[in-house]
């Protein structure tokens, strides 16, 4: 039987909603969601889906060395326009290799 792959939800623990809705320091919260975005893609489920979606190629020149994935739009940009949750969205995840991700833009 085939079984899907679904892709997870982002879902921070309840120190990191506190922090995130409670603390008036915008750098640690800035931190304390950068860590759990960082989390979040670590995760090996997330890893497995991003790198079978890429062909474990990098999504600008198909390398297939030192892969990692990235956000396409900045942890920075959601976290500004306090579209939290939007970060960690499998369209918004790729593969890119060291050389193409250090390249990037902010």
């Amino acid at each position: 039987m085939f079984k899907e792959n679904i892709f997870p939800i982002w879902n921070p623990t309840l120190r990191v909603k506190r922090i995130l809705e409670d603390s008036m320091n915008e750098k640690f919260r800035f931190k304390v969601y950068r860590d759990s975005c960082s989390a979040f893609i670590a995760k090996l489920t997330v890893r497995s889906i991003i790198f079978d979606q890429c062909n474990s190629k990098c999504a600008q020149c198909e390398s297939s060395d030192n892969l990692a994935i990235d956000h396409i739009k900045s942890v920075l940009y959601f976290f500004k326009t306090r579209q939290l949750e939007l970060c960690n969205i499998e369209s918004n995840l790729q593969l890119l290799c060291r050389k193409c991700n250090s390249s990037k833009l902010p």
